[in-house]
């Protein structure tokens, strides 16, 4: 009998014929009439579970643990991954606060006893979600995510039985800490009501019209200058003359800088130059005429100083009545 190391014995027997065709013993054969007999003990192969467990928050009270509500991933990892006991499921969603990815069957063999394979679980968690600084934990929508990579180890063992046999063992580890006791993986998840935000922007008020732009309208017509007084003024009771007075002089002293006024002043001062000019001119052929008619002519002279009578008397000098 030999061994192929697979666990697997064997057996090449070698057969005596101990009893001819006639029922007589044959010859050469054990009188004893013993027989070999060979017991062989094998034991089924061993399983390991992958059990994981949700502890789930609700504090805003609207947000129940649901079947299906968070999934879970799992797979092997380290060099020896590819020759890893796969289980039953790759991908599970919690039934209540559990979740299982089955069981992985180890067959007896001997090349697998005294492995250890490592499997990594993940919470498999949407898109869009903001994770911590230590990517330990995601939120989306209110809701916080465990994002934790957790293991678990699988060390495969041989045990020899009572009858000398041996059987294949599993010992499954789980992470230590505070959930160790309950012998599976543990994920913590939380809901809170999700802040509202700012509520949408406003719409911007639409523009107004712009306003026609206005015709520009007839330039105005620029006022005249104004024109002087004709003639001078006659002279008043005071005999301060027709001159203007006080406001005639605040004209003539009117702002160099005015154009306007300078223009007016100077009028009003060639106005009042040549009423100036009328009245001399006036008083002078005012005083001739009065010569000549006070003054006696030469022949009445020659005919008074004959009779001997005096010269008329002149007659008083009267001013001119106002015009």
């Amino acid at each position: 009998m030999t061994s192929d190391g697979q666990g697997h014995l064997t057996a090449s027997p070698t057969l005596t014929a101990v009893i001819d065709d006639a029922g007589k013993p044959a010859e050469g054969a054990n009188a004893g009439g013993l027989a070999a007999r060979f017991g062989n003990v094998y034991a089924d192969s061993a399983f390991a579970s992958f059990d994981g467990a949700v502890d789930y928050t609700d504090e805003s009270g609207k947000r129940p643990l649901e079947n299906g509500l968070f999934t879970f991933s799992i797979k092997a990892a380290g060099d020896n991954a590819e020759s890893a006991p796969r289980p039953e499921l790759s991908e599970a969603g919690n039934a209540g606060e559990l979740f299982t990815f089955g069981s992985a069957e180890i067959a007896h063999d001997d090349d697998l006893a005294g492995q250890t394979f490592t499997y990594e679980v993940r919470q498999i968690i949407p898109e869009g979600a903001r994770y911590s600084e230590d990517g330990t934990q995601a939120t989306l929508d209110g809701m916080t995510y465990d994002a934790r990579v957790q293991t678990i180890v699988v060390h495969v063992v041989q045990e020899e039985t009572a009858d000398g046999g041996h059987r294949m063992a599993v010992v499954v580890e789980y992470p230590s800490g505070e959930d160790a006791l309950r012998n599976r993986v543990v994920f913590h998840n939380s809901y809170a009501q999700p802040d509202p935000g700012p509520g949408p922007e406003p719409e911007p008020e639409p523009e107004p019209e712009p306003e026609p732009t206005p015709e520009p309208g007839p330039e105005p017509t620029p006022e005249p200058d104004p024109t002087p007084e004709s003639g001078p003024k006659p002279p008043s009771a005071d005999g301060s003359g027709g001159t203007g007075g006080a406001s005639d002089g605040a004209t003539l002293l009117a702002p160099l800088g005015d154009p306007i006024g300078a223009r007016a002043a100077a009028l009003a001062a060639l106005g009042t130059l040549a009423a100036l000019g009328t009245l001399a001119a006036a008083a002078c052929v005012a005083k001739r005429n009065r010569r000549r008619q006070t003054a006696p002519s030469p022949a009445n002279q020659i005919r008074h100083r004959r009779r001997g009578s005096a010269l008329p008397a002149k007659p008083p000098l009267t001013r001119p009545r106002r015009r």
